[in-house]
Order: C-alpha cells, then structure tokens, then sequence
C-alpha cells in the first residue's frame, strides 16, 4: 500500500516471553505444514507454500511500482519501508531510504513533489502503480502459461506459477479497494480517489520535506548547526515556507536560543487566524521548544500548549508530536502516570521510524520515574534496537539512576 507512514511497528515492545510465544506458534504453524506436504505428497500441496513464500517478493514488486511510478512522474522517493517491527536491514537507494523490516506484511513508500504541476493525476498515477504492478505479473504469468493456469494441474511449474498468480491478483485487487487503514493512512484504491481532491496546500507542504527531513535527522544527531543551514537552504527555494520555519523554530531551541524560536513562532501572528491544521502544529512545534529549554516554567508552557494542541480536533487529526511532547512535558514535571496515557497516544499514532523512537524513549524514562525498572529496560531495549540518534541515546542514559517522581505539578 502506498500509505503516508502506516508502520504498525508495536506499540508496546515484546517482553522475552512474548517472543517466545509467538516463536513457538510459528515453528508450529510451519511445522504442521511441513507434516502436510509430506504425508501424501503430491505437486499441488506446495501451492500454498509457493503463496506464502512468494508474498514477500510480491511486496517489493508492489512498493517497487510505487517508487519507480513516483520517480516516472519527476517526484522524488524520500523512503521505502518493506514490513512492520525493527529494521533487519538499511540502505540507500539513491536519496531514498530502503528499510527491510522484522514482519514482511505491509510496506509503504513515502513520495514528495517537486512542483504543484498536476500534482494530482501525478498522486493518483502513484497510488495506483503498486496493484498494477501485481497485476501486470498476473498477465505475464497467463501469457507464458496459457489456459494451463486456470486447471487443475499435477505439474510442480504450473501449480507454483498458479499460486504466485492467485496471491498476486487478490493483493492486487484488494490495494485497489478503497478503506482506512489504522494509524490514518489511505488504501491505494482510496488514495486514487482522494487524490482528485486532495487540497493544494497538502502539497505545498510535502514541497519541504526534502529539507526539513534532513535538518530534523542532524537535529537528533546533536547537530544543529549544520540542520540550520539546510534549512536556509530550503527557505532560500521557498522563502518563508511555514514547515521550514517550524523545523527553524525547533533548530533555534536546539541552539540554546529560545528567544529566537520563540520569535519564529510568534512571526506566524494570531493563532485564532490561522487554518486548523496549522495551528495545531506551531502549537506542537511550541510545546516542543518549551521542552527543550528545559526549566519547569518551560516545561510547563510546554505542557499547556501541547495540551491546547491536543484538545482541538479529532484525536486522529493532531500530530504525534503534541501528544508525545504532553507526555514528556508531564514526565519531566513528576506525572509519570498521566504521562504513560499521553505517550501510550503517540505511540498507536505515530507513522514515522524516528518519532515512535522519540515515544519509546520517553515511555522509558516515565516507567523508570515511576519506580519501574523492568518495564523502563524493555522500553529502553527497544529503543536501542532502533540504531537511535545521539539525542535520543542521552534520553536514555542512566535510567537506573532516575530517581523517584518529583512532587506534581497542577
């Protein structure tokens, strides 16, 4: 599926005894097949097999359609995620991030525009290229079998090429029906049909991303002197760009000038004028570089306003990153408990690799301030499995040194 950032990554770490639960279920699951396929062998038992074992190959060809549609159109790929969980292996393909995860179920590719010229057709053209690309092999695979497909055969070729089609033409088919998917994202079926009214504006933000993508990576990195002149360089192609002045907002935080970020944000005017989903951002954008300042009157302001982020809209329409700046603002005030809710939030929202790394590493630091070290350890484990940045990795320095919860703060 051509999905914005759905990664149904867990939510919750697995414990030692949860892996070993679902080890055990799959060794039994294979095993009980393997004993099928060789009681009685015949040919056409190893159907099934074949439909399995060919979905992960079929999942590359899928997002492989997205990436070389979007490339076809002049836009550029930013990332190509293949399964769900860690990330087993990490590579460049060109500027695009290739990551091949530890669940090879769904996948998606992340696509930006290079200009606002058809933009919607391009989108559309896009979302649809990965179930034709199933679908494309589905014809290929009749053209060089023949009516041989559609009968019943006792030939080991046919029998595999049968199950590769079957699995290719109902993934192609069903990526093609229009449905939500958890975490806010758009099947490619309901993704064609928005894109003919997806507004301007939603590309004239992805127009950013290049940029503010690769300042946010320095910033994690402790690099924010470098972050800041990318994104000089972004706002010098669009100039007074509101997602590069938000990215500046929070790299001025980083650069110990919190009169500077906060005069950025102040430079967008009244909130109250602004539209919805903008407001919600220079609101998290806000919490989070009160955060960062890192005083209790700041930390304060930043739990007003990423409360004030979060309490407008749909709980689906507000950014992960007010919920998760709550629930570092209320854990770095003493409310770890009210903190875990806020946190556990962002983590069933959060679509992107480096943001639910930020939620689990906050999650961790609020379990040890609670007096949990064991659930703290899990948290912090997982965290460390992600390959986290430097500025995350500091979050979870010491954590069995944290001390208990300070007095709350009203």
């Amino acid at each position: 599926m051509a999905v914005r950032g759905y990664d149904p990554a867990p939510r919750r770490p697995l414990s030692q005894g949860e892996r070993l639960i679902a080890a055990g279920f799959f060794l039994l699951f294979f095993g009980a097949l393997a004993g099928e396929l060789l009681r009685d062998f015949r040919p056409v038992k190893l159907g099934l097999l074949a439909a399995v074992v060919s979905w992960v190959p079929l999942l590359v060809l899928h997002e492989l359609g997205h990436a070389l549609a979007a490339r076809a159109v002049g836009w550029h790929v930013s990332e190509v995620v293949l399964g769900q969980g860690r990330d087993l292996v990490r590579f460049r393909w060109g500027k695009a991030r290739v990551s091949f995860k530890l669940a090879p179920l769904i996948g998606y590719v992340r696509t930006v525009p290079t200009s606002l010229t058809g933009a919607r057709w391009r989108q559309a053209l896009i979302y649809a290229a990965g179930p034709l690309a199933e679908l494309c092999l589905v014809l290929a695979l009749w053209l060089v079998v023949g009516e041989e497909l559609l009968r019943r055969s006792e030939s080991l070729g046919v029998v595999l090429a049968q199950a590769v089609a079957l699995t290719a033409l109902l993934g192609g088919l069903f990526n093609l029906l229009p449905f939500r998917v958890p975490g806010g994202g758009a099947s490619d079926g309901l993704g064609i049909l928005l894109s003919a009214f997806t507004p301007r504006e939603r590309f004239e933000w992805q127009l950013a991303t290049p940029w503010v993508d690769l300042a946010e990576a320095l910033l994690d990195d402790a690099r924010g002197a470098e972050a800041e002149q990318v994104l000089e360089e972004g706002l010098a192609e669009l100039p007074l760009h509101p997602r590069l002045r938000l990215a500046q907002a929070r790299c001025r935080a980083e650069l110990d000038d919190d009169a500077g970020a906060v005069a950025i944000l102040e430079g967008f005017g009244d909130l109250e004028s602004l539209p919805p989903g903008l407001r919600q951002d220079v609101l998290a954008t806000g919490a989070r570089v009160a955060l960062i300042a890192g005083t209790e009157a700041r930390w304060l302001d930043a739990r007003r306003l990423a409360e004030r982020a979060t309490s407008e809209g749909e709980r689906d329409e507000v950014s992960t990153l007010a919920w998760w700046v709550k629930g570092a603002a209320l854990t770095q005030l003493g409310r770890a408990r009210p903190a875990l809710e806020a946190l556990e939030v962002a983590a069933r929202m959060a679509d992107d690799d480096a943001e639910l790394t930020w939620v689990f590493a906050w999650t961790a630091v609020a379990w040890a301030r609670l007096g949990e070290p064991k659930q703290a350890e899990l948290y912090a484990r997982e965290v460390l499995a992600r390959a986290p940045r430097a500025q995350v990795l500091a979050l979870i320095e010491g954590l069995a040194d944290e001390a208990a919860p300070a007095p709350s703060v009203d």
